[in-house]
């Protein structure tokens, strides 16, 4: 069964294995694609080996990053999604550096993203 979450002008839908996140009429799927570079990452970050809670967790953190300083969508996740916004490879980097930094602090001080999102979602 599938939950969506309303964080900023972003709809993410998450299922068993799956996250979606809507942006307008585009989406961005955040399907693990099982490549050893996602399972390094997982392990980095304290996922052990669930890539699948890994993946859930960045897009719903690239929507809830963007609901906190209130924009309308995550930037990256707009332009990944097809919105017609210049690149901005700085802003990206930024970003996808504080994803990644979030979910390791989370997971390090116990908490669950998805929860926390809950918590926002409108």
């Amino acid at each position: 069964m599938a939950e969506t979450l309303k964080l900023a002008g972003q709809r993410v839908e998450v299922g068993e294995g799956w996250t979606v996140v809507r942006i307008g009429h585009l989406a961005v799927n955040g399907a693990p694609q099982g490549t050893e570079g996602q399972a390094e990452t997982a392990r980095a970050l304290g996922y052990g080996d669930d890539v699948t809670r890994m993946n859930r967790d960045h897009e719903v953190l690239h929507a809830l990053l963007a609901s906190w300083a209130r924009l309308p969508a995550s930037p990256t996740l707009a332009r990944v999604a097809g919105h017609i916004v210049p690149k901005d490879e700085d802003l990206e980097r930024a970003e996808e550096a504080a994803v990644l930094a979030l979910q390791r602090w989370l997971l390090m001080v116990g908490r669950d993203v998805l929860e926390l999102a809950r918590g926002y979602s409108e």
